[in-house]
């Protein structure tokens, strides 16, 4: 029987071409995408404890080269159940990709939120209230644990217009005076 795997005197060579290639497609899409207004936008549902009424917090970034901020925190209707929609699908991020200044509760304008193992996004209300000892998943949980910073951000990705192009109503088309079309005061054709 003959040896027929032999080894190299070195390594066969690779093709590098792609990643650059790719790279500089994400980079002139990130471009485009920063200078036509499209924006890359995530939601996190967020829950007040002081009120146990929920919220959600908007991020957006230009491009994946910036780090999301808030730009807009909405208050949100208390769901009367019954409701059979599907969760969302979420997508985790590295924590150091946010720019959370912005963020405060929808409803007790806390400053800073909780997040729970069990999922739930809560402010900080209640922790503060009860001195920053331990905290206490309310509404939610209920689980009782220490603080550890956070390492990364969950979120799903939003649907709809930004709040900057609601109620803009722009046309896509522009009104113009069309001659094309006969004049309002001209006789109609009948048809049989």
């Amino acid at each position: 029987m003959t040896n027929w795997l032999k080894p190299y005197s070195k390594l066969p060579a690779t093709r590098a071409t792609a990643l650059p290639a790719k790279q500089d497609f994400n980079a002139k899409l990130a471009a485009f995408k920063k200078a036509h207004g499209f924006r890359e936008r995530y939601t996190m549902l967020c829950h007040c404890s002081r009120h146990g009424r929920p919220f959600e917090v908007v991020f957006e970034r230009a491009s994946e080269a910036d780090r999301f901020t808030v730009s807009a925190v909405n208050k949100l209707a208390e769901h009367a159940g019954g409701g059979s929609s599907a969760a969302p699908q979420e997508k985790r991020f590295d924590v150091k990709q946010f720019n959370t200044s912005g963020w405060h509760c929808a409803w007790c304008s806390a400053q800073s939120w909780i997040h729970c193992h069990c999922g739930r996004n809560n402010c900080d209300y209640r922790f503060r209230q009860t001195g920053g000892t331990l905290y206490k998943c309310e509404p939610g949980c209920g689980a009782t644990g220490d603080i550890v910073p956070m390492t990364e951000i969950a979120a799903s990705a939003a649907s709809g217009a930004p709040a900057s192009m609601k109620g803009r109503g722009a046309s896509a088309l522009p009104s113009t005076n069309r001659t094309s079309l006969p004049r309002p005061d001209l006789p109609r054709l009948t048809g049989k």
